[in-house]
């Protein structure tokens, strides 16, 4: 059982942690991903009612995910930006604020005078 979870051979000492197969053509991928899906049952000796003790990993599902992965980053990186924006324009309508009272103050003593 140790064997298999951890994927040493106990007698040879040799470790599998990944096999990689090129199907001839994208259409064939899904031929091949079930024709892997069983052989691998049938060497671990899982039956139907038994999940899977190994995963598949095509290239499409790896493309899915890193395309996730870059919208969240471009969703996070939008955000912020948005965030920058929003107090750096009030931080700038503040100091148009108290430059303008400072200035109305200045034009008043002007008229007066």
């Amino acid at each position: 059982m140790s064997r298999r979870i951890v994927g040493n051979n106990a007698l040879s000492g040799i470790s599998v942690n990944g096999i990689l197969i090129k199907s001839g053509s994208p259409e064939k991928l899904e031929a091949a991903q079930f024709q892997v899906t069983n052989l691998l049952r049938l060497r671990h000796n899982i039956y139907p009612p038994q999940p899977d003790d190994f995963r598949l990993t095509n290239q499409a599902d790896i493309v899915s995910t890193f395309t996730n992965i870059v919208g969240l980053f471009t969703v996070m990186v939008v955000a912020i930006a948005g965030i920058s924006l929003v107090v750096g324009g009030i931080g700038i309508a503040n100091i148009m604020l108290v430059s303008v009272v400072e200035r109305t103050r200045e034009i008043g003593i002007r008229k007066a005078v």
